[in-house]
Order: C-alpha cells, then structure tokens, then sequence
C-alpha cells in the first residue's frame, strides 16, 4: 500500500522486512438510515430536477439520533446525462459525553464520484468534524439509501513481517 491508499476489506498489504509506510485507514463515524418520501420532478428544457424529501435515523460510536424534520435530497440532471446531488439535513439526538446535540449535514457532488459532506454541529465534542476531511457511501437499502460517512486518519506502521492484518479498532466500510 502506498501513502494515501485506504486501507479496506481485510486491511492487508504486503511490505518488505522492518518497511515503514504512513498508510490511511477510514474509520465510521456515522450511518444514516434514510427513508425516502415521495418525489417531486420538474422536467425543463436545459435540465431536470428531482427533489427527494427524507426523514431517518443516526447512529455511530460518536452520535446517534434522528434526521430533524424532513431532509431535502435535489437531483438536477442534465440533458448531457451529468447528475449533480446535494441533499441537506440536520441530525438531532446525543453524542458520545451525552450531551444533547445537532449536527447539519451538507452532501453533494456528481453522481458516480466520492461524496464530501460539510458538517456543522453545536457539539463542543463533535466540533472537529467541521474541520475534517470527510467522505461518504451510499448503498440503496428498501424505501431509501443507507449513507455511511466516514473520515481518515493516517497510521505509521512498522513492518516486522510481509503482511500487515490489524483489524482492531476499525468501522466496517
């Protein structure tokens, strides 16, 4: 594995004897449960517009509560094919002191690429989040998606054998 690669699946990579490497592991910090409400479409002459509204459920080792209301999920699809989405939503429930929080989510880019969520909490606990590197998935479950956000945080191996197998202390991607 090369600096900068995640570290996935089984979290494996071969490297020589006594090899050090900086390697980037993703760790979960939320899964959303998102169902979907009943969508609205605009068909217009340069592009389409798709408006999802979603209501859900949070959890993760760091929050877990509620989709506050309903969120928004707006599709605009070009006639060209390109997709463009960016739902927003706010979360509301407990984070890991057990202080009562919020937390705005901001999700969007183009269909097919990586996800970067903005996030902005009142949470003194959560507050780096904000400042963090984030990216999500997004995998169709039944009347909705189920979206995992996650961020990387870099881990300085030391090689004493060929293979590196740590599984610990890992959110399953």
């Amino acid at each position: 594995m090369r600096e900068g690669q995640f570290m996935t699946g089984e979290g494996q990579t071969v490297s020589g004897e006594g090899r050090r490497e900086v390697m980037r592991e993703a760790e979960l910090l939320l899964k959303i449960h998102v169902q979907c409400g009943e969508a609205v479409l605009v068909e217009g002459h340069t592009k389409d517009i798709l408006m999802i509204p979603f209501s859900g459920k949070a959890e993760g080792p760091y929050f877990t509560g509620r989709i506050l209301g309903e969120g928004v999920d707006v599709q605009k699809a070009g006639k060209d094919g390109k997709r463009i989405l960016s739902a927003r939503y706010v979360l509301e429930g407990q984070d890991f002191t057990g202080q009562k929080c919020r937390i705005f989510i901001e999700n969007q880019g183009c269909q097919g690429e990586i996800y970067r969520p903005f996030i902005v909490t009142d949470s003194q606990a959560l507050a780096g989040w904000e400042e963090e590197e984030l990216w999500d998935t997004v995998e169709g479950i039944p009347g909705g998606v189920c979206v995992r956000i996650f961020r990387s945080r870099e881990i300085l191996a030391q090689f004493a054998g060929s293979v590196y197998n740590d599984r610990s202390d890992r959110g399953a991607v």
